[in-house]
């Protein structure tokens, strides 16, 4: 679901959490949320939603 690729995006960009352990809380392979975080983070940039390195 979208929401799911939402929400695991979120918690990459704000916590730095691996994609491994994302992938484990979510119970899917790594692969899906690298994926998935690849599909998303365009579409929040194009929101102007962005997270600058370092800041957090």
């Amino acid at each position: 679901m979208f929401v799911d690729r939402l929400l695991a995006t979120l918690v990459h960009l704000r916590h730095a959490t691996t994609h491994h352990v994302i992938a484990c809380w979510f119970g899917v392979d790594r692969s899906t949320i690298t994926r998935a975080i690849a599909e998303v983070r365009p579409l929040l940039a194009e929101r102007g939603c962005t997270i600058s390195q370092g800041v957090r």
